[in-house]
């Protein structure tokens, strides 16, 4: 028997469907992102006396997207700031650190 003939028999034809929706969804990512994605597909097989048991899973794995990136100067404290805590500053004016509770705070 040729394995794409026993794919489509396996448990009602639900891990073959799984593996095309699968396939379907990384495909659509990786050339929305232009970067690579992957689809696994495990076997598992277990003796049953005489008999074996096979139980197939599909693990899909699309690319992400990269969050957008901002740029913060790390204070003497570990703070992070939008000015440069070691730059001089006109009388009046000071870094803008944040703290953990005021970053959690905006958002």
């Amino acid at each position: 028997m040729l394995f794409s003939d026993w794919l489509r028999g396996h448990a009602r034809g639900e891990l073959d469907a799984k593996i095309g929706e699968a396939l379907a969804e990384v495909s659509g990512s990786v050339l929305e992102l232009d970067r690579a994605g992957k689809v696994t597909i495990t076997l598992t097989v277990t003796a049953n006396r005489r008999l074996v048991a096979v139980v197939g899973t599909v693990t899909a794995k699309a690319p992400n997207a990269d969050g957008e990136a901002s740029l913060w100067f790390i204070g003497p404290d570990g703070q992070l700031a939008k000015d440069d805590p070691y730059f001089g500053h006109l009388p009046g004016t000071e870094p803008s650190l944040l703290d953990a509770d005021h970053d959690a705070a905006a958002d």
